[in-house]
């Protein structure tokens, strides 16, 4: 799911999400909207990275921990 912070938080307080993948671009913006507004503890596990030849970018994939019944 691309671009819906809203969307996918929810989903992660829900306990709905195996998996975030998440691509980083090295700009310095100095400001933005945060990814996990107001989530609660979510553990994170990284299972995979990825570059591409000439750029910065980086894909970063995490395991989302389940919450304990």
């Amino acid at each position: 799911m691309f671009s819906s912070r809203i969307l996918w938080n929810d989903l992660l307080v829900h306990d709905l999400v195996d998996e975030l993948h998440l691509t980083i671009f090295p700009v310095i913006a100095g400001a933005g909207t945060p990814l996990f507004d107001g989530q609660p503890g979510v553990t994170l596990k990284l299972i995979a990275t990825r570059t591409w030849e000439d750029s910065g970018n980086i894909l970063a994939c995490y395991e989302v921990g389940r919450k304990k019944s």
